[in-house]
């Protein structure tokens, strides 16, 4: 389980640092589940960056050699008719991690992609690099058990 708050104020579209008057505060409650065989799915609850409040799930697999493959739908409160609809956002996911690929190292840990529709409003996150449930994961009992191997490497 987890959460995240996040106070967030849009950048001027016209200016280098300067601020719109909009401010956003933003956040959600999180359950994760470890299903094993790399299955992980996540439930989220909470406020999105256009104000409307909402729900994602989202199921992945993280395979042996550190790809994981997602995918997520999302239902809020908010609506996108002025953008084609108001169906739930949706989409699939792809992350690669750069070690098992390019020994030559660099700063980036990983490359990822998502397919999803045309940008939305509703039901949007704040996209950050990292999540702490990313960072601490991998500390968790099942998971060393599972890598100590590699770890030991």
């Amino acid at each position: 389980m987890g959460g995240e708050l996040n106070w967030v104020q849009r950048r001027d579209a016209d200016q280098l640092f300067g601020f719109e008057g909009r401010d956003t505060l933003t956040g959600d409650v999180s359950l994760y589940r470890e299903w094993g065989g790399g299955l992980l799915s996540t439930v989220r609850v909470g406020r999105f960056l256009a104000g409307d409040w909402g729900a994602t799930v989202d199921m992945s697999k993280r395979f042996d050699n550190g790809v994981r493959l997602g995918g997520y739908v999302t239902l809020s409160d908010g609506s996108d008719r002025e953008f084609g609809g108001s169906a739930p956002d949706k989409g699939l996911y792809l992350t690669v991690p750069l070690s098992k690929f390019w020994p030559f190292g660099g700063p980036r840990k990983s490359v990822s992609t998502r397919f999803s529709d045309l940008t939305r409003d509703s039901g949007q996150r704040l996209r950050l690099n990292g999540r702490l449930y990313e960072y601490v994961s991998g500390l968790n009992r099942q998971r060393l058990e599972r890598d100590w191997t590699e770890i030991l490497d």
